[in-house]
């Protein structure tokens, strides 16, 4: 399903909002992290600036907002992924808290209010 603020803008467009949620392949922590094995994440980051300049052309702002706001969570967390992957031996063992914005899903080490546009965070460990 769609986050809640992509499924009320789905709503708003007349569209019921759904997805496909499948299992993920489970396979060992490098193996989840590894970048060859993660590669079709860099095409829906490709995607999303067709996507933004569709909706800059049918003049939808709530699209636009939501595809930008995807565009950078997805970038974000394939950073995130890809510093994990690199360090993977001194954070064995380790806690970590990360933060999720509620509005846009973007993930970070430290709750930075500047990327989220309401502040709220969702606390993960």
């Amino acid at each position: 399903m769609p986050g809640p603020n992509q499924a009320a803008i789905i709503k708003k467009m007349g569209a019921v909002p759904k997805s496909d949620v499948r299992w993920p392949v489970v396979g060992t922590t490098w193996r989840n992290l590894d970048p060859s094995a993660n590669q079709d994440e860099a095409g829906e980051l490709n995607a999303y600036p067709e996507f933004i300049r569709q909706a800059q052309t049918d003049t939808n702002a709530d699209a636009v907002r939501a595809f930008a706001y995807a565009r950078d969570a997805e970038a974000q967390r394939s950073k995130l992924f890809a510093k994990a992957f690199g360090d993977l031996g001194h954070m064995k063992g380790k806690d970590r808290n990360y933060y999720v914005c509620a509005v846009s899903g973007y993930v970070m080490e430290t709750s930075d209010a500047s990327k989220c546009s309401d502040g709220k965070f969702e606390t993960i460990k």
